[in-house]
């Protein structure tokens, strides 16, 4: 069950995989080097507030760890996406995106608020994540 990484990856464009990686015609990334690519990124998602607000330092040091600490072999068995998920923090700070992820049709939006190239929504249920 890879649904919530399916899921990123198609809601990330050609271009946004471009505007990261600074090269042209890249091709979009496969599960497992999306998820290294996003390991081996890991920082401190400090431009980016969750429902209006700014996380805590224990927060940002909470979310750098999960994300250090996934299993990337893991991938198949699913993957619990949070509320306040770590990875769609990062992809935030990353991509320079927004993201809306509404959760049983309420919202969670993370704001880029150093800069916001575009909105990515993403729905969600007790088993399932989308673009």
């Amino acid at each position: 069950m890879t649904c919530f990484w399916k899921g990123i990856i198609k809601g990330l464009q050609r271009d946004d995989f471009e505007y990261v990686t600074k090269m042209k015609n890249c091709r979009k990334p496969t599960i497992k080097e999306f998820i290294i690519f996003l390991k081996n990124s890991n920082l401190m998602t400090k431009n980016i507030i969750w429902n209006g607000s700014k996380l805590s330092n224990m927060e940002l040091q909470e979310n750098m760890h999960a994300i250090k600490t996934f299993n990337i072999n893991n991938i198949n068995n699913g993957y619990g996406c949070s509320t306040c998920d770590p990875f769609l923090l990062l992809i935030c700070e990353l991509f320079c995106v927004n993201i809306n992820h509404y959760y049983l049709n309420r919202i969670m939006k993370y704001e880029n608020k150093k800069e916001s190239r575009k909105i990515i929504t993403f729905r969600s249920n007790y088993g399932h994540f989308w673009c």
